[in-house]
């Protein structure tokens, strides 16, 4: 009988909040009533309903300001909604008449968390352990703060005290092994390239590299040793990158490259500003210079990229201004990750040739202006949390003279070793 009762004072208020008129006088509500709203409110939320979850709080807190887990759900409705400064609100009336109510804590260190601001975060988890003393939830939420603030050492003690207490507090343990692989600064990487030719019009390509890499506080820096054979001939080209930082939000990539063989550029370099964007967006604008045997030439690119949900896309454009004409080339790219930045599956599309491409053959200008399209798709997997295999294939329909296509085939595999 009560559920019956329940169901229809649901019905009565939807009548309510959407312009039907009761009477003047108002309605009171029982506790069972409420839970009943709430109960509502809290399937309409789950659902994506949340104006309509909202609206139904409201109602209840209007009849009942001490309901205070109507407040925490507006509360989370707004933060979902990208509405924080209202979220704030509404964790905070809670607050404001039971200091100590969890829920309301839980809720506003999330809030803080989720829009990056760390510090915040943390001095809310203090708060809440003032009224929760060793609360497991909040104190691992803190750990997440620190690192996020890059204070491992303070986040550390504070993990291995969970553990000391609670031996297989799994998240614990992971955030543990993420402060670890953090503190990681260097990567040594092998890399082996396959190239086969259409009806073998030429032997097959080789290209293989050895890459040093290490995180300083300035930003990486990469050392790299190329090595290629093509037309039976081999040679080596020694490369430079850096990624040093200008501010939170910006920072610059940089090359150098040098070979004495045909088979690559003689000179290579290149220079590449990154700005984030607000909304998850990441814009750049660069140049890439490559200096052949009797010329060289300025390839001037862009990009535009935005993470989405476990997704990175982005676009790129290289740009050769030239005597005969200005060509374009393009590319486009998908990734999705999964358990880290270590983990996803790749795919890219691509028109024309790219400078960065080091498995291409640029020997002079005229092999940047070519009509090539290739597909590539690419896994990376971490292991053991210190191995990184990357595994790609490549089809290419490569314009090799004008008008004149042939397909090529590239097998790809990549080893790092993190230390």
């Amino acid at each position: 009988m009560r559920r019956i009762i329940s169901r229809w004072y649901i019905l009565i208020f939807c009548f309510f909040i959407t312009g039907t008129t009761l009477g003047q006088t108002a309605i009171k509500t029982s506790q069972a009533d409420n839970d009943s709203l709430f109960n509502a409110a809290r399937k309409s939320a789950f659902e994506g309903k949340r104006a309509m979850a909202r609206s139904i709080c409201f109602y209840i807190v209007k009849h009942n300001a001490a309901y205070f887990d109507a407040w925490v759900l507006i509360g989370r409705t707004y933060t979902w909604d990208n509405q924080y400064d209202s979220a704030r609100l509404a964790f905070n009336e809670v607050l404001s008449r039971e200091k100590g109510y969890y829920d309301a804590h839980d809720a506003l260190i999330d809030l803080e968390y989720w829009t990056d601001h760390y510090q915040a975060c943390s001095i809310q988890c203090d708060v809440g352990l003032s009224f929760h003393q060793n609360d497991r939830n909040f104190r691992i939420k803190k750990a997440k703060a620190l690192i996020a603030l890059k204070q491992f050492d303070e986040a550390t003690l504070l993990l291995k005290d969970i553990v000391k207490l609670d031996s297989v507090n799994q998240d614990a343990s992971m955030l543990l092994d993420a402060i670890r692989l953090a503190n990681i600064k260097n990567k040594v990487t092998l890399n082996y390239s396959y190239e086969y030719f259409e009806k073998r019009m030429i032997a097959p390509w080789h290209m293989a590299y050895l890459q040093y890499s290490r995180k300083t506080s300035l930003g990486t820096v990469i050392g790299r040793l190329n090595y290629a054979n093509r037309f039976n001939a081999g040679g080596l080209q020694f490369e430079a990158d850096a990624y040093p930082k200008l501010t939170k939000s910006s920072y610059l990539y940089l090359n150098l490259g040098y070979s004495e063989k045909f088979i690559f550029p003689h000179f290579r370099s290149g220079f590449e500003l990154y700005k984030k964007l607000p909304s998850a967006f990441e814009s750049s604008l660069g140049f890439r210079y490559l200096s052949f045997t009797s010329s060289g030439v300025f390839i001037y690119t862009a990009s535009l990229g935005k993470y989405t949900g476990n997704y990175w896309l982005s676009a790129r454009t290289f740009i050769t201004p030239g005597k005969t004409g200005t060509s374009v080339s393009g590319m486009l790219m998908a990734r999705k990750y999964f358990a880290d930045e270590d983990n996803y599956l790749g795919m890219r599309l691509s028109y024309g040739t790219s400078p960065d491409d080091r498995k291409e053959l640029l020997t002079s200008t005229d092999i940047l202006r070519v009509k090539s399209k290739a597909l590539r798709f690419e896994y990376n997997k971490k292991l053991k949390q210190v191995w990184i295999v990357n595994i790609a294939g490549v089809y290419e329909d490569e314009e090799y003279y004008p008008a004149k296509f042939r397909y090529v085939l590239t097998g790809d595999i990549t080893i790092s070793l993190l230390f």
